[in-house]
């Protein structure tokens, strides 16, 4: 969805422009709405509305296109298929100047209090940052949903929505949650966000005796260990 920061809204105009008759025909206008109207409506959106609409978008874009055969997926030696899946929490620092301040000028407010908010920058310059979590499906690159926070985020609260959103994904296509093999980055790295992919049956009790997910072997009955087709297997995976 366009935004008015870094310039997405003007692109979005840009883009649509060839097709503008077209598109606004489909929602009973003539044209497109002036940029400033577009943007005080996605302003407004609040949370129930948005979740409609990844309700909606969940339903009709995931299997526009595709079928069981064509969404691919990869095969371990005995025959069993997964469908690899990224989820990636990535944050952007955002620089802030400071503002004048004179009892003759109207009370400083900053543009992007709306979306930033003070946090842990890493290694980014910047005085507030906004996390995004995103799940991609590796085979055919869809995005299967994207989630944004101010400052820190809530980084676990985004994780649960994108494993909601891949097993909505997988029951568009009739297959079970234990077919998901989630790959797991960015600052999801400690053992209670392993066990809730787990408890989501995103990888099934066969599959953690032979994948080691961020590099920690799954197998409580032999911590630690790297069998040969455990190594066999990540490769695979790993190739593609």
């Amino acid at each position: 969805m366009p935004s008015a920061e870094n310039g997405a809204l003007s692109d979005f105009f840009e883009r649509v422009v060839p097709f503008e008759t077209a598109f606004m025909a489909l929602f009973g206008r003539r044209c497109l709405p002036h940029r400033s109207s577009l943007s005080r409506f996605l302003a407004a959106v609040d949370r129930p509305c948005l979740e409609e609409f990844r309700a909606l978008f969940e339903q009709y874009s995931f299997t526009e296109g595709w079928s069981t055969d064509t969404i691919g997926g990869i095969w371990d030696r005995q025959g069993h298929r997964y469908v690899v899946f990224d989820i990636d929490a990535t944050r952007q620092a955002a620089r802030q100047r400071a503002l004048p301040c004179d009892p003759g000028l109207p009370a400083p407010r900053r543009r992007l209090d709306a979306v930033c908010a003070p946090g842990y920058t890493g290694r980014k310059r910047g005085e507030v940052v906004r996390t995004r979590t995103t799940a991609l499906q590796m085979h055919t690159r869809q995005w299967v949903g994207t989630y944004g926070g101010r400052g820190n985020g809530d980084y676990r609260g985004e994780l649960t929505s994108a494993l909601r959103a891949i097993t909505t994904y997988l029951k568009h296509f009739s297959f079970s949650p234990e077919m998901a093999l989630v790959r797991l980055d960015g600052q999801y790295g400690d053992a209670s966000v392993i066990a809730k992919t787990h408890s989501r049956r995103c990888i099934s009790g066969d599959a953690r005796k032979r994948v080691s997910v961020l590099g920690v072997s799954s197998d409580p009955a032999n911590p630690g260990s790297s069998t040969n087709h455990e190594r066999d297997w990540y490769e695979h995976w790993r190739r593609g």
